[in-house]
């Protein structure tokens, strides 16, 4: 269960800490669109790490909300197990897409 719930309670110890990762991931996102010289715009937020790094923060604000909530008397929480194995997922995907895209500018750099 600490697999599902792991977010949930590092966003109880501190909300900068998955921010801080979304903002990694943004970040990443759009370095390698620079670095690619394409400009920022709408259709940015469908590159993964983008697209990813604004659900860790719609999750953010989701789990500040749900601790504003009553707690639940059983702690189980069937959202947690459909959201976080797909922030996972998606956050994966945006890795592997994001070392792909920077390793395929540096190598056309060399």
């Amino acid at each position: 269960m600490l697999l599902f719930t792991f977010p949930s309670w590092l966003i109880t110890q501190s909300v900068w800490i998955p921010l801080g990762f979304a903002a990694l991931l943004i970040t990443w996102a759009a370095a390698n669109l620079a670095l690619a010289q394409q400009p920022l715009s709408a259709q940015s937020a469908r590159e993964p790490g983008i697209f990813t790094g604004l659900l860790w923060v719609i999750f953010v604000f989701y789990e500040q909300q749900m601790l504003s909530l009553p707690a639940i008397a059983t702690g189980f929480r069937l959202d947690l197990i459909v959201l976080v194995p797909v922030l996972y997922i998606l956050t994966a995907f945006a890795f592997w897409t994001l070392i792909a895209q920077t390793r395929a500018w540096w190598a056309g750099r060399k």
